[in-house]
């Protein structure tokens, strides 16, 4: 890939790296993370380059004192082919999360090596904060991402009515990770997560086939149908997690 690449992608990480947050203004103890996302064309030298930095003694550092957890995705439905979230407990730790990430040597070089594993152009990245995660400690392989715009002021009314139908289906949801993110930076017409987890492809088609055709999401659809719109639905297959303890 050419230089030109390389540099828009180290320019694009280093600019996103560097925004500002006003960490008493965002207080919280929900999460919140950073999607990344690549066409990539050399999916083997991709994870490579994740491997190396991962190896680092800097990147072990970036994550056991900022407590970032790494994962790499395949993503089907969608313009891009891959995507790595990186989560933090909070505002304060991705603040250092990040100092840390861009201090590191091996960064440059995992974001050179990405320029030349990835279709110019192709990078665009999110921060979001965790607003209602349920059975967070399901492990989970497979996700099912819906990407939502919610009219201006409507976040609660639409989260109280989704919370509500997905407790209707509790007893279809009790081995599924759930939940919605509010996406704060990045997204352009989307303003919202919405997700569904599955331990299995089939596990997971089984229980979104049965919790999407009943009479239930059926009220919940028309209920919020006048403020939100499902703008793309995908498909997120977790390749291999990076986690904080080596």
């Amino acid at each position: 890939m050419k230089s030109s690449s390389v540099i828009s992608i180290a320019i694009s990480l280093l600019v996103f790296m560097s925004l500002q947050l006003i960490a008493d203004d965002h207080k919280s103890d929900n999460r919140v993370a950073e999607f990344h996302y690549f066409n990539v064309n050399d999916p083997a030298a991709f994870v490579s380059a994740m491997d190396t930095h991962n190896a680092s003694e800097c990147a072990e550092q970036w994550q056991s004192q900022s407590k970032a957890t790494v994962l790499l995705s395949m993503v089907t439905g969608s313009d891009v082919s891959h995507m790595v979230y990186v989560g933090y407990p909070n505002y304060e730790s991705m603040e250092l999360g990040r100092e840390l990430f861009a201090s590191c040597s091996e960064t440059s070089q995992m974001l050179s090596s990405f320029g030349d594993a990835t279709y110019v152009g192709s990078y665009h990245n999110v921060i979001f904060e965790e607003i209602i995660s349920i059975n967070s400690d399901q492990p989970q392989k497979h996700y099912a991402k819906f990407d939502i715009k919610i009219g201006a002021g409507q976040e609660s009314a639409y989260t109280e009515k989704w919370l509500a139908f997905m407790q209707s289906q509790e007893k279809h949801l009790s081995e599924s990770h759930y939940g919605v993110n509010r996406i704060v930076f990045g997204a352009g017409d989307v303003s919202h997560y919405a997700y569904i987890g599955g331990k299995s492809l089939t596990g997971l088609m089984t229980t979104m086939n049965t919790v999407l055709s009943s009479p239930e999401y059926s009220k919940f659809s028309k209920s919020v149908g006048n403020y939100r719109i499902v703008v793309q639905n995908t498909l997120i297959d977790i390749v291999k997690a990076f986690p904080v303890e080596r």
